[in-house]
């Protein structure tokens, strides 16, 4: 993650965002241990079935890891 993190700081993104399974605690806890804040919810669908996902968020012009 600090690489992909160190790579989108050398093309000048200034923000990463990415999204989970509602229900994968240890991604989460992963996610947020490094910095990542929750800013909202979306859908994943596979087909007609449908599954709650949360979006993360991560400065890059605040943190560093």
């Amino acid at each position: 993650m600090s690489a992909a993190l160190e790579h989108c700081r050398d093309q000048a993104i200034e923000a990463v965002w990415l999204t989970t399974n509602a229900e994968n605690a240890p991604a989460i806890a992963f996610f947020l241990a490094l910095g990542f804040e929750q800013v909202g919810e979306t859908e994943f669908r596979i087909q007609d079935q449908g599954y709650l996902n949360d979006v993360y968020a991560y400065s890059l012009k605040k943190q560093t890891i």
